[in-house]
């Protein structure tokens, strides 16, 4: 139901007033969050390990896009009907983002939850900064 209002009849269910609200406190909530995960990785003990596993975790995130994308457009060319172009903008637009760090720092502390954090905040930050910054241009 919130796709629907939110999404696809939000010009009906909201007025430009309450879409402009909703708007600015959902930018609110991502700038906070942002904000509280990184106080939370600025008390970890970084070491090469978590940086190696950061890179790796974006690198298998990339991958495995690229794998859920283009086998079945291989495999099931006319049912999907989907362009090459198409193909590309899916595999790269897969955006990463608060949902998946709310459930790292949900785990009990430990040394695997700093891990996991770490590789998690690697795959959003490359997700919003370079896939977010580059999806206009590929779709172009």
């Amino acid at each position: 139901m919130g796709l629907m209002a939110g999404n696809f009849r939000k010009d009906i269910a909201m007025s430009d007033t309450t879409q402009q609200f909703v708007n600015k406190f959902l930018e609110l909530i991502d700038v906070i969050l942002f904000i509280l995960i990184a106080f939370v990785v600025i008390i970890i003990d970084f070491n090469m390990r978590y940086i190696l596993v950061g890179l790796v975790s974006v690198a298998i995130a990339l991958l495995s896009r690229i794998i859920i994308v283009y086998l079945p457009h291989f495999i099931f060319p006319k049912l999907l009907k989907l362009t090459n172009k198409e193909a590309r903008i899916l595999s790269w637009g897969g955006l990463r983002g608060g949902l998946s760090l709310a459930l790292v720092l949900s785990l009990p502390d430990s040394e695997t939850e700093n891990l996991l954090l770490i590789a998690t905040y690697f795959c959003v930050i490359f997700s919003v900064i370079i896939q977010g910054l580059t999806i206009g241009k590929l779709a172009k």
